[in-house]
């Protein structure tokens, strides 16, 4: 899966200003919120964006 999910980063020349671990602790917090956040996020992993 890591490699599929740096191809499709190369692929689209994506860039993080933050490491796994910050963003790991990020969309675990968002995604415990106990309402959906005001905006969507969409994972490299997953086909539809979060919350639809």
């Amino acid at each position: 899966m890591e490699k599929i999910m740096l191809n499709i980063v190369n692929e689209c020349q994506l860039i993080s200003p933050m490491h796994k671990t910050k963003w790991r602790k990020l969309t675990e917090g968002i995604a415990s919120l106990p309402l959906p956040p005001a905006f969507q996020m969409k994972l490299l992993t997953e086909p539809e964006p979060f919350p639809p």
